[in-house]
């Protein structure tokens, strides 16, 4: 379960291969802080949709360079 604050939406360890659209949509013209750590994302598709980050946290997933 995501939890998200007015400006902070925290997905920490819920086994995310990829960032959900609905997720995306919901969330992504509010949320400045993204964190979603300690899952398995490998795929960052639905990012762009974060329109107003200023801070990203993604340790500790399946990102490779």
């Amino acid at each position: 379960m995501c939890n998200f604050d007015g400006f902070q939406l925290s997905c920490i360890d819920l086994e995310l291969e990829a960032i959900p659209a609905a997720l995306a949509i919901r969330y992504g013209r509010l949320a400045k802080r993204l964190d979603l750590s300690s899952n398995k994302l490998c795929n960052l598709s639905n990012l762009r949709k974060f329109m107003h980050l200023e801070d990203l946290v993604l340790d500790n997933n399946r990102i490779s360079d």
